[in-house]
């Protein structure tokens, strides 16, 4: 109750508590006070003053009014600038903002990027792709090139181009959650531009900034969102209900939008969302990212080409999977059978109209003559004479036409992919340094005592007991499927993993027993924090766990079958204590004998984990040898152990980047990192890696290898360490990968059945459905399969070219990135505070603002920057200095609970919505004709 003075003497207030239901006393009570309530509210109580609330505060504000006259703005804000900028330096403001647009302006697009501690550069094949996709949009694109050749890089360089151009305003990103802290994160370190993450809620930007709107998705500039979020019935009137397409929708892993059952034409739910987009009309351009899109069946790359446009009506019997199929098998008996002949070279002039490349009159194939190549060349574009000459073509020479022709689909058209063969080619000319070998390594592991052997396959009971698949109705085995996976997966990566998992279990038991609002609690964390580790292109993990949730209520709500959770929980707590009890781990004791042999060689090793749980179990193990030798990178962020406060401590990605490299003074030697690490960070200069577990999808595993199997790796070997249990399950994954894949030998190719089958095959056996033997068996048929289909490698379809391309002269840029400093710099924005301040965690300080660092506060800030007018924003015209400070997304830990982001250092440049807004605010309203010509005659 509030008792102050003024409640005394100048309120009324009544506080009493009356029970409807307990007696009629009360009930009469209550009836007075309504009565007397309703007096007070028509204003008939004499003792009281009533007013309408608008006329009470009209009344309260006009007691502030000055006698004179009201203020001309808020006093407490900063005092707004007596006059605006003058008319020359607004039409200066927006030649800068035009500048990308004009003549020379291409240039602008990198100049002021760095990546890695050097200038930004592009590779040749990355150059291409990037050009050609910013000249032809809003063409729509397939990205596939292998792992680690950079399809992020050239999406994410093609879209600045655009932005700088004018021609994007909106744009979507939909990734995999597990990729969209690596988006957000490399759009501002690499390319300078800022994505705002959509949750479902609100949009947040990689500093951690959260903007609310009442349509997240109605916004303009870059908005990501996760592929699960939007593909999720529940949100389909959401996505599909803008009421503005976007200018470019980018889709990474693009692979997982195919059909919902192999051999099926039904979609899946992603497959689904994107046809529904395109019928809508919801984007002018669609950018597709997947290094393998085409695994076992051609129907699954023509479902993408769809999207891209081949359904068209312009495209013939290209539009139709029969027709698409069997111009591979003709062409394929191009040389044999002379009869398909003609149709192969209709079908050609037909891609070729849509863009793929003409056949070179000047370059005749082999065995063919130049004079009667030209003759055919001109038959094929006339189409005079054509049937006969090719009818009578010998086999030879239409054998050798084969690979030519080859280039003329729409393959060619929509498709870029580049291979391990194009850095080969870079290697040949000197562009690259050696390219190093795999060295793949076994460590198998045998329990050291029969404890551990009886724990681990108790895992087998407890599945058994509580979560046999038979007993089920079909809507609640996707759920339990799916935590019998999840304990399997976190038992073959190490007993602390998994004991945490259990102990997870058995407290949600305990919740639902106990407060409902806390077991809703523990199941929005277990959906945020599975959602990242057990990442899977078939399952909808909230739909799964949303399965289960209903399962647990419906046990729990049903008295005959209560005593089932109970019974549940009651051996997890016995496991858990016995799991709690293992003196020593095998698995622990053969890495750190094989860790140290690596070491002792001179390498420099980074351990690849599933789990967070299993990567605090390896970090306590190790850092009392090692100490401030080991850094770890994961979906918490950079950590490093702080050898004062004797405790690991959260560190800026900037920090991890830095001590990864061997001339920095105190530089690690081990670096242990979850996915994240794979997805975040390059590390040439490690050339030792532990895989502690195997995830079941096979580029997963290529990823890993990525990050020290790449361009710029110094040694000519790269050892490779796998640790697996033997009898187990994890021994069958890992010789798949090895013996029936191939993956550490060399990069993973496409047109493999067994990279879709293999986590397939090891789902069902985590789920019961599967006895070992015969997941062997299968593995082994899926190994033998071949695609049903012509196409062989997709490199052979597609455009080629590794040799230097004539480039047209350019332009000298209309303005360079020191000059846009310099007039920043002159020109602050209204409200706006600018100081120069020391490099972070440097001693460093560089007075000059065009290199140095600069904290700059805006208390105009335009809303959609979502910036705080008293917010004081780390910012560089230097992207040297940007470089060495890249943001930390903001993401979750294991719980669930929230990982603060940090920004650190913006570079301002062209494309940078806060230099671009900077700039607005000086210019102010756009300019008129009128006001350019009066700046021309003041000129004169």
């Amino acid at each position: 109750m509030n008792e102050t003075g003024a409640a005394w003497t100048r309120n009324r207030e009544k506080f009493e508590v009356k029970r409807s239901w307990y007696s009629q006393q009360d009930l009469e009570d209550i009836k007075v006070e309504i009565k007397e309530f309703e007096a007070i509210w028509h204003d008939q109580d004499p003792g009281l003053l009533v007013l309408p609330l608008p006329q009470a505060v009209k009344e309260r504000l006009q007691n502030f009014a000055p006698p004179d006259h009201p203020p001309q703005h808020d006093p407490m804000e900063i005092e707004l600038m007596e006059t605006g900028a003058s008319l020359q330096d607004r039409i200066a403001a927006q030649r800068l903002m035009d500048a990308p647009r004009l003549p020379g302006g291409e240039q602008l697009v990198t100049e002021a990027l760095w990546a890695d501690g050097k200038p930004f550069e592009l590779f040749p094949h990355q150059e291409r792709v990037v050009r050609r996709a910013a000249a032809e949009f809003p063409q729509s694109f397939l990205f596939c090139d292998e792992v680690g050749l950079g399809k992020t890089i050239e999406a994410g360089l093609a879209l600045r181009s655009l932005m700088l151009k004018g021609h994007i305003g909106r744009s979507l990103v939909i990734a995999p959650r597990s990729l969209i802290r690596q988006w957000m994160e490399e759009l501002r370190e690499k390319f300078a531009l800022t994505a705002w993450f959509y949750d479902g809620r609100s949009l947040m930007d990689v500093g951690g900034r959260v903007r609310f709107s009442a349509s997240p998705l109605e916004e303009d500039g870059i908005v990501i969102a996760s592929r699960h979020l939007l593909a999720r019935s529940d949100r389909q009137d959401e996505i599909l209900g803008v009421s503005r397409s976007w200018e470019l929708i980018i889709v990474d892993e693009a692979h997982a939008a195919r059909q919902k059952v192999f051999g099926t034409t039904e979609p899946n739910q992603f497959l689904k969302l994107l046809q529904n987009l395109k019928n809508a009309q919801l984007f002018s351009c669609l950018w597709l990212l997947t290094a393998t899109p085409m695994q076992l069946d051609p129907r699954e790359v023509h479902d993408l080409m769809l999207l891209l446009g081949l359904d068209s009506p312009t495209w013939g019997e290209w539009a139709s999977l029969p027709g698409f199929v069997e111009f591979f098998d003709n062409l394929r008996a191009f040389h044999q059978n002379s009869r398909i002949r003609s149709e192969v070279i209709r079908m050609t002039r037909t891609a070729v109209a849509h863009g793929a490349p003409e056949l070179d009159a000047g370059r005749a194939p082999k065995h063919w003559k130049l004079f009667p190549w030209q003759r055919l060349l001109e038959k094929i574009r006339t189409g005079s004479g054509l049937m006969l000459a090719l009818q009578q073509l010998h086999v030879n020479y239409a054998e050798a036409m084969t690979p030519l022709l080859s280039t003329q689909t729409p393959l060619a058209v929509y498709m870029f992919r580049h291979t391990r063969a194009t850095l080969r080619a870079y290697q040949e000319r000197g562009l690259v340094r050696g390219l190093a070998a795999r060295s793949p390594e076994d460590i198998p592991v045998v329990f050291r005592s029969d404890v551990e052997r009886e724990l681990y396959h108790r895992i087998d009971e407890l599945c058994s007991r509580f979560y046999r698949m038979a007993d089920l109705p079909s809507e609640e085995r996707n759920g339990v499927g799916f935590l019998m996976a999840v304990f399997r997966k976190r038992l073959a990566s190490s007993f602390a993993a998994f004991q945490k998992s259990l102990e997870r279990r058995r407290d949600l038991i305990e919740a639902i027993e106990r407060d409902f609002s806390e077991f809703e609690v523990q199941i929005k964390s277990q959906r945020d924090s599975y959602g990242e580790d057990e990442e899977d292109d078939e399952i909808d993990i909230g739909q799964a766990i949303d399965a289960e949730r209903r399962r647990l209520l419906r046990l729990h709500y049903d008295p005959e079958r209560r005593h089932e959770l109970q019974s549940e929980r009651v051996y997890l707590q016995d496991y858990i204590m016995a799991l709690g009890q293992i003196s020593r781990d095998s698995k622990f004791e053969a890495f750190r004998e094989r860790l140290s042999e690596v070491l002792e060689d001179g390498k420099r090793v980074i351990i690849f984990t599933q789990f967070l749980d299993t990567l605090d179990f390896i970090r306590d193990k190790l850092v009392a040898h090692f100490g401030e030798q080991i850094a770890c990178y994961s979906g918490r962020g950079g950590e490093i152990w702080n050898p004062n406060s004797n405790a690991w401590q959260v560190v800026e990605k900037s920090e991890v980047k830095a001590r990864c490299r061997i001339d920095h003074p105190r530089n690690i030697r081990i670096l242990l990192g979850t996915e994240a690490a794979s997805e975040g960070l390059n590390l040439q200069q490690f050339s030792a890696l532990v895989n502690y577990d195997l995830p079941w999808n096979p580029m997963r595993v290529e990823q890993r290898i990525g990050r020290i199997d790449r361009i710029g790796q110094e040694a000519s070997t790269v050892r490779i360490l796998n640790l697996y249990l033997q009898d187990t399950i994890e021994e069958d994954a890992y010789h798949t990968l090895k013996n029936r894949i191939g993956v550490f030998e060399e990069v993973v190719g496409p047109l493999q059945p067994i990279l879709a089958e293999m986590p397939r095959i090891f789902r069902r056996v985590a789920r019961g459905e599967l006895e070992l033997a015969e997941a062997r068996r299968l593995l082994d048929e899926a190994a033998q399969e071949r695609p049903d289909t012509a196409i062989s490698s997709l490199e052979d379809y597609v455009r080629q070219d590794i040799e230097d391309e004539t480039l047209s002269s350019i332009s000298e840029p209309p303005a360079s990135q020191v000059q846009l400093a310099a007039w920043c710099l002159a020109h602050p924005a209204s409200g706006m505070r600018i100081m120069s301040v020391p490099e972070p965690g440097t001693g460093t300080h560089i007075q000059d603002g065009t290199r140095g660092c600069l904290s700059i506060a805006w208390a105009y800030a335009p809303p959609h920057l979502g910036i705080g007018p008293t917010e004081e924003t780390l910012a560089t015209f230097s992207g040297e200095l940007a470089d060495r400070h890249p943001p930390t997304g903001p993401t979750q830990n294991e719980d669930g609970s929230a990982v603060i982001a940090k920004e650190g250092v913006r570079l301002l440049t062209w494309g940078d919505p806060y230099l671009q807004a900077w700039l607005a605010a000086i210019r102010g309203d756009p300019l008129t004709d009128d006001e350019y010509r009066r700046a021309e005659i003041f000129s004169e």
